[in-house]
């Protein structure tokens, strides 16, 4: 069951899109969208320009991958695209370009010429259908970003899959019947260090940020005196990830209400350190070096 719970945009947005090629012939849309206030995302996906100015960042991310996935013939999307499509966590540690699987080694040359899509030679011997595009199956989706993205990334697909039900054996099978693959290792540390905890994908960015900077003894979503913390070092230093959406109901109650809770605990022995999202992804190892500070400098290691 996932831990969040998140209005679904995506299937209003996929209705937005606009397949160009089922218009009428003589329908003026077709050879000159931009005149009819439409933005073209491929030559014949598009959607209304108003809609399309309007998205943040993920949703123009999925907004590409669905034009891009409906353009193709027998391409699958996989990787951070196929994610996106499906609705788990991404969080992009670099350009985040729309990635297919292509069905024989032929890229074909609008591709070949694009910045924005990446083709992989690769088997998918099973897809599903999502929005109207073929994507990878989500362990499979996991594996091809552990493999293709690294261990942060990978991770935050992970905890997603745990956290939405999928049991850790499901992710060892799923990896075991792709043979011999590139950077397995990644994909299996991943498996090992994932958590069905996680609340949200910056909780899973941080730990992974932690991980990979030698800091063990992590605990996620840990009860104390009534009160619940993102992560717990060592037992005693508290690591709070502030996403906007904490305070979207009432920002002044909810900030009032966690400074008396890092008090209460902060005088039962707790330290507690604080980050937005913003600052994970510009500066992870400014936030890997400060709690490397508290952590050798702690004088009382550990709460009263």
């Amino acid at each position: 069951m996932h831990n969040t719970r998140e209005e679904d945009w995506r299937t209003p947005l996929a209705e937005k899109l606009i397949d160009l090629r089922g218009l009428p012939v003589d329908d003026p849309r077709r050879t000159a969208p931009w005149k009819h206030g439409l933005t073209a995302i491929t030559k014949q996906i598009a959607m209304p320009a108003h809609e399309f100015a309007g998205l943040r960042f993920h949703q123009q991310r999925f907004v590409d991958a669905v034009a891009r996935g409906r353009n193709a013939y027998e391409a699958v999307l996989i990787g951070r695209s196929a994610a996106r499509v499906q609705g788990m966590w991404v969080v992009s540690l670099t350009r985040e370009p729309v990635e297919l699987a292509l069905p024989s080694s032929e890229v074909p040359p609008t591709y070949r010429r694009s910045k924005a899509v990446v083709c992989r030679r690769r088997e998918v011997p099973f897809h599903t259908v999502v929005h109207g595009v073929r994507t990878t199956l989500p362990v499979r989706t996991f594996i091809d970003i552990a493999r293709d993205h690294g261990f942060a990334e990978g991770l935050i697909a992970a905890d997603w899959l745990l956290a939405n039900g999928f049991a850790r054996e499901a992710l060892i099978e799923g990896l075991s019947r792709m043979g011999r693959i590139r950077n397995a290792p990644v994909v299996r540390r991943c498996i090992e260090l994932a958590t069905e905890k996680s609340e949200s994908p910056y909780e899973s960015l941080a730990r992974a940020i932690f991980i990979l900077g030698g800091i063990g003894n992590i605990e996620v979503q840990v009860s104390i005196g009534g009160f619940r913390v993102d992560l717990l070092i060592d037992g005693w230093l508290a690591v709070e990830i502030d996403g906007d959406v904490k305070y979207t109901e009432d920002p002044d109650m909810a900030i009032v209400e966690k400074i008396n809770r890092q008090k209460q605990l902060g005088n039962k022995g707790y330290v507690f350190l604080r980050y937005r999202p913003a600052e994970l992804l510009k500066d992870p190892l400014g936030v890997l070096e400060e709690v490397r500070m508290r952590l050798d400098g702690a004088v009382n290691r550990g709460a009263s």
